[in-house]
């Protein structure tokens, strides 16, 4: 495991679930999860597992298009035993991922959904009582804000018991042009309200008794010096309030946001991974091992 190799200290790592992936190989799909969720125990790793996205990339390869119809959830409770052909995929999909990992200690949070939009609110909570109350997880359950602060965190969190957020720094000048989040870059601006964002947050955890983590974090750049300044400034923020993190991603793709313009169209968010295409590390991507 070439990241685990780089970085020795990761202790989790976020596995983005796809519905589109099961429905096209329904009897496949769940072996390889089953097999990475098995990697667990071998390298000290748990594993924070993304259930369903709501988030469009650039370019869009689905997300919240595959949840955004009706009839999410039978209305009976489900087990393993009524899984059969009438079962809506959403449906089969659920439990052929959750029910067999319901008390696996690999599993460290079941998220339920990457980025939600207030239009999947009631499907974040059905989901949500469904992992509490008929699979019984023995995990946290949470939701991927796509936020740092208390008004998305109020909206989504009705039935989980952890806090995710995805905290951004990202600074801009008057033209539109990024400008950094670091000591001595022009984001100024960007810095202070990233830090003030990040303690709404911590507040309102401590308000609501609950863990607080960001499963992303670490805006991209195609300067490999700019890219490591400004994620070095987000962990160190994130790290004078305990909060732990998972940045977005580890390695090269052509997934939105993780390669340079050999791999595909970069949208705003830059090049954010941290092993290059050759699965290298980036220059001056070492001070991951600080944090």
């Amino acid at each position: 495991m070439r990241a685990k190799a780089i970085f020795p200290k990761v202790n989790v790592f976020r596995l983005w679930m796809s519905l589109d992936g099961y429905i096209d190989n329904s009897a496949g799909y769940p072996v390889q999860f089953n097999a990475v969720l098995a990697l667990g125990a071998k390298h000290d790793l748990r594993f924070i597992v993304t259930l369903f996205n709501a988030w469009q990339s650039m370019p869009d390869w689905g997300g919240g298009q595959a949840v955004g119809t009706t009839d999410y959830f039978l209305r009976a409770p489900l087990n393993r035993s009524e899984i059969n052909a009438s079962i809506i995929p959403r449906e089969a999909f659920l439990q052929a991922l959750v029910l067999p990992h319901a008390r696996d200690p690999a599993v460290l949070v079941w998220d339920v959904m990457n980025e939600p939009t207030p239009a999947d609110a009631h499907f974040v909570d059905t989901t949500a009582i469904w992992l509490r109350e008929t699979a019984r997880v023995a995990a946290h359950i949470g939701v991927s804000s796509a936020c740092a602060g208390r008004g998305c965190l109020q909206t989504y969190n009705n039935h989980t018991n952890v806090l995710i957020i995805h905290p951004y720094c990202r600074g801009y000048d008057e033209t539109g042009a990024f400008v950094g989040c670091y000591p001595g870059g022009a984001g100024e601006d960007a810095k202070l309200a990233f830090s003030q964002a990040l303690d709404e947050s911590v507040r309102f955890a401590n308000q609501r008794k609950l863990p607080l983590i960001a499963t992303e974090t670490c805006w991209g750049s195609l300067n490999d010096t700019a890219r490591a300044l400004g994620c070095s400034f987000e962990l160190g923020e994130l790290a004078k309030r305990n909060i732990g993190f998972t940045p977005h991603g580890l390695r090269y793709s052509k997934v939105a946001d993780l390669h340079d313009y050999r791999g595909g169209p970069v949208g705003p968010p830059g090049y954010m991974a941290f092993l290059g295409r050759e699965l290298a590390l980036r220059p001056h991507h070492e001070f991951y091992n600080s944090f």
